[in-house]
């Protein structure tokens, strides 16, 4: 019985090895597999002036979608071919805290700065901007106001 048991476990431990062996194709086992992405370029500004930095999120409406983020510097963003959106309908949300000048401390002493979010809310949390990607290129503008 004993001599059987070992049997079993090598054999699935083996059985293990080889799947793993075989993964999802390519030589990259965490290679990405699904929906082609695309590769997103864009401006972001507020009140007419290039938003100084920031973060720009995008949510797919298709949740079997990837979310993608993106860094805001000097009102121009860039999304990769490898780490972009997948084509399809996105809402857009667009966030910048900014230092107010003040620090806080917390309970265990330490000092931090505090920062608040400029951009309203109807642009991020409760966004009502979006966009639609397509293959090919995608350049996309979003005019804030303050």
């Amino acid at each position: 019985m004993r001599q059987l048991q070992r049997i079993t476990t090598g054999s699935s431990l083996l059985l293990v090895l080889a799947a793993a062996g075989l993964g999802c194709g390519g030589d990259d086992p965490n290679a990405y597999v699904g929906p082609p992405r695309v590769a997103v370029t864009g401006t972001v500004t507020l009140g007419g002036q290039p938003l100084e930095s920031g973060t720009l999120k995008m949510i797919p409406e298709d949740e079997s979608l990837r979310k993608v983020t993106a860094q805001i510097q000097a009102g121009t963003f860039t999304i990769s071919e490898p780490n972009g959106p997948n084509v399809g309908t996105y809402r857009v949300e667009i966030s910048s805290a900014q230092p107010t000048g003040e620090t806080k401390t917390d309970s265990s002493g330490e000092t931090f700065e505090v920062l608040k979010e400029v951009i309203q809310s109807q642009y991020n949390e409760n966004s009502e901007l979006s966009a639609e990607i397509k293959k090919g290129d995608n350049v996309l503008k979003f005019e804030l106001t303050e």
